[in-house]
């Protein structure tokens, strides 16, 4: 009987902490893409602006908190992901501020 009144218990406060786990994976995952797409329109007014040198100070921000733990080879498929993201980002601004202002690039 006692095993039984343990183990509703426990097993309520561990669903309880995986659902909590699970919901902050998500909010997680919903600011990281939130963060993207800031980054590709703030990227975009940088290029239409002529600011490019933002662009790198941007990222020098996001890489310097973590610069350390990626020296490191099991980070080592974290920063590769981190450096095709972000360079997706930057196509994606490119190509964004040619849209909306053609001259920018002379193709």
């Amino acid at each position: 009987m006692k095993f039984v009144m343990e183990k509703k218990v426990w097993g309520k406060w561990l669903q309880d902490k995986e659902e909590k786990n699970e919901d902050k994976k998500k909010n997680i995952k919903k600011i990281s893409m939130l963060v993207g797409i800031l980054e590709r329109v703030l990227y975009t007014t940088a290029i239409i602006m002529g600011q490019y040198s933002f662009i790198a100070i941007w990222l020098g921000i996001k890489v310097a908190p973590k610069w350390g733990k990626w020296h490191e080879e099991e980070n080592r498929g974290i920063f590769n992901a981190f450096l095709i993201g972000n360079a997706l980002s930057i196509i994606i601004a490119f190509v964004g501020a040619w849209v909306i202002k053609p001259s920018i690039l002379k193709i």
